[in-house]
């Protein structure tokens, strides 16, 4: 199961959650706000025990820029970006979701449209996976790219490759990725034009 819990900021700039059960908890924080322009993130876990209080250190520390630029045998109309830390193998789409944000390190999420190259900012020095879902060029649009990922997420391919980010501030990728053929939704008269 997966919550989403809102702190409170105190003064001194730490953030506190109250009243949570017993249990473990992944902590994540976030650098950025607008996936057109790259986001990061970092998380830990953090156990709490019945009657106590427990607290746990993120530490933002910033780090590069990584411009990825997607190259394929034609056009590109749509890719969502992630990196993940350690060396990842290509998987489904829909096992990239489920494995996003579930790790603890830095992560980053950004989106590359017409074909434009994409920024994940704030990477720390390490090792990473860059994964691109690339989207047939039909799917135009937030709803169409959210439905087709809905309805064929099990086919469609995040396609992985390792980078290692040093410390220079501008780092740059070039990721080779083939773009999918569409598969048409089999619903009986789903792709027919309505009047």
């Amino acid at each position: 199961m997966y919550w989403a819990v809102l702190a409170t900021r105190l003064v001194d700039g730490r953030y506190r959650f109250d009243r949570l059960a017993a249990g473990t908890y992944r902590v994540k924080a976030m650098l950025g706000s607008n996936p057109m322009q790259g986001m990061s993130f970092v998380s830990a876990q953090v156990t709490i025990l019945a009657e106590e209080t427990a607290s746990l250190d993120l530490e933002l520390v910033g780090g590069a820029t990584l411009t990825v630029s997607m190259v394929a045998g034609g056009e590109i109309n749509f890719a969502r970006i992630s990196t993940l830390p350690g060396n990842v193998a290509s998987m489904s789409a829909r096992e990239l979701e489920s494995v996003a944000g579930k790790g603890t390190g830095y992560e980053g999420f950004s989106l590359s449209i017409a074909g434009r190259p994409a920024e994940i900012k704030n990477l720390p020095p390490g090792s990473y996976s860059v994964c691109a879902i690339v989207f047939p060029n039909q799917v135009k649009g937030m709803g169409e790219t959210m439905e087709y990922m809905k309805r064929e997420g099990d086919n469609l391919m995040a396609q992985c490759q390792a980078v290692t980010i040093t410390e220079e501030p501008q780092q740059r990728l070039e990721l080779r990725v083939v773009v999918p053929d569409f598969v048409p939704d089999p619903t009986p008269g789903a792709d027919e034009d309505t009047e």
